[in-house]
């Protein structure tokens, strides 16, 4: 039976960068591994990308209407290990498909992705990781406010937080920093209501 790994950090926490590291790892001893990420993130386009490392991977794209793809790609193409980027915006549905891959196929997968948005709720494809997954590990960050651990992400909008707005926004001017839970709370309570 294969394994569920799930590494989460906030942004700009070198997930990519993470699984980069380990996928040229595991192909410099000639093991074949297959990348998937959601169709939903539009940002890096059909690749896995690290600016820290300035590279990018390809990257298969997979659609929440495409059922049993990356089961069927990794059945027919017989690889070693499946890296998912991005993997909080998988439904539980695909969450399953990776279980599926792992116990029916034998196959380990390394899930990397954020845990909660910028509302300070855990996405579902995270959620379901969270049940599911045989081991569950974080990539610490730091909050560039106080240095203390950051676990939540707030979005900027002009350089200003919100809290408002749809989870997936294509098309906006918005970036994010990772702060702490105590410095996300004051931000929300003067630019988002009571936190």
């Amino acid at each position: 039976m294969g394994k569920v790994y799930f590494y989460f950090s906030t942004m700009n926490g070198q997930k990519s960068a993470h699984a980069i590291m380990k996928i040229f790892s595991f192909r410099q001893q000639n093991k074949e591994c297959l990348v998937f990420k959601p169709k939903s993130d539009t940002r890096d386009g059909a690749y896995i990308k690290s600016r820290a490392l300035n590279t990018k991977i390809p990257a298969t794209m997979v659609g929440e209407d495409e059922k049993n793809k990356m089961y069927d790609l990794v059945r027919g193409l017989k690889c070693s290990y499946v890296f998912i980027d991005e993997v909080q915006f998988f439904s539980e549905e695909k969450i399953e498909e990776l279980v599926r891959i792992a116990d029916e196929l034998d196959i380990n997968i390394f899930c990397y992705g954020l845990l909660t948005d910028f509302k300070g709720v855990l996405f579902e494809g995270s959620k379901r990781l969270i049940e599911c997954a045989d081991s569950i590990r974080e990539i610490v960050n730091s909050c560039p406010l106080c240095e203390k651990k950051a676990t939540r992400n707030m979005r900027l909008l002009g350089g200003v937080p919100t809290f408002e707005g749809e989870v997936i926004q294509i098309g906006y001017e918005e970036s994010y920093k990772a702060v702490c839970r105590k410095c996300f709370n004051q931000f929300k309570k003067i630019h988002g209501g009571a936190a």
